[in-house]
């Protein structure tokens, strides 16, 4: 939902673009999400293409769960300590890049 937030409106393709997911595990991903309301969609240019945005209850939703996300980065950034904390988003990104398609 952050991700979506950043860039929308999104379509499908674009997102799991962003976010290194095939469109299989992002569609399974977002069928929750799309049911409770929080991400809606539009029609885009054709018939194939779906524009996703957060509803007003998914941008409640992400300020809702924000601080919780923000304490557990905290509580796991203090126990591995700013330098491995630091690789470890080094990390992450590298591994992210290595897995878009080429």
């Amino acid at each position: 939902m952050q991700a979506l937030h950043a860039i929308a409106p999104a379509t499908q393709g674009r997102l799991g673009e962003l976010l290194s997911i095939d469109s299989t595990t992002l569609t399974r991903t977002l069928r929750p999400l799309i049911r409770k309301g929080w991400i809606l969609t539009a029609p885009g240019a054709d018939r194939r293409e779906n524009h996703l945005h957060l509803s007003s209850a998914g941008k409640r939703e992400l300020r809702r769960a924000q601080p919780h996300w923000q304490r557990a980065q905290e509580r796991l950034r203090s126990s591995l300590g700013g330098a491995d904390w630091d690789e470890l988003l080094a990390l992450l990104t590298r591994t992210a890049q290595a897995a878009k398609p080429k």
